[in-house]
């Protein structure tokens, strides 16, 4: 956990700060706005190594308040859709599962491409657990690359896969083989990255 916690990147948090800045004058209510959700953020960071479990509820709200900040860098060029059952969201899950798998799509997917960058979270209650998706359409993912990605270190010229890698074993761990991560993604085509939440684990952790 504290390993994640170092990977936020600081580049995040100086941007966001000079976009809070670039509004205090002009729009003065979204600059607060804003400011609000960063102290969200990074208060979420600072409580994930105090807590095992939280509601998927408690880490959407983590993810929006990243992606609120994100959106107000990206001036109306990113877009983000939930869909979202109000029922799944009491299933337990480890602090920072989504955040990094939402900021690899920010830093790999669509951080560099040109025109709408779109991402598409879902999660969604299934007859077998709780199902999470979030999908891209960003660049996508070299097949070589991703035979490896959420199982070691992945070396790239902008990261090692270490946030996926991190999230992938820790699904496995608390939630058993069948949580793990399922990566699909083609070159040029954007990526989806989904997993399962079992109703049995969420069950035995009430």
């Amino acid at each position: 956990m504290k390993a994640l916690q170092a990977q936020v990147n600081p580049h995040f948090l100086f941007n966001s700060l000079n976009v809070i800045v670039s509004l205090t004058r002009t729009e003065p209510d979204r600059a607060r706005s804003l400011l609000i959700a960063l102290s969200k953020f990074f208060r979420q960071n600072l409580n994930a190594t105090r807590k095992t479990w939280i509601t998927l509820e408690e880490e959407l709200k983590h993810v929006k308040a990243y992606l609120l900040i994100e959106e107000t860098r990206f001036v109306d060029r990113l877009h983000v859709y939930y869909d979202v059952d109000e029922a799944a969201l009491t299933a337990r899950i480890a602090p920072l599962t989504l955040q990094p798998l939402v900021e690899n799509c920010m830093k790999h997917g669509i951080k560099d491409q040109d025109g709408e960058a779109i991402i598409r979270i879902s999660v969604k209650a299934e007859e077998d657990g709780v199902r999470v998706s979030i999908e891209d359409n960003g660049t996508g993912i070299d097949p070589e690359r991703l035979e490896t990605l959420g199982t070691d270190y992945v070396d790239s010229h902008n990261g090692t896969g270490f946030g996926i890698y991190n999230v992938n074993r820790r699904l496995e761990h608390m939630h058993g083989k069948g949580s793990t991560l399922s990566i699909k993604s083609e070159h040029g085509a954007g990526t989806e990255i989904t997993f399962l939440l079992p109703v049995e684990r969420q069950e035995i952790t009430r």
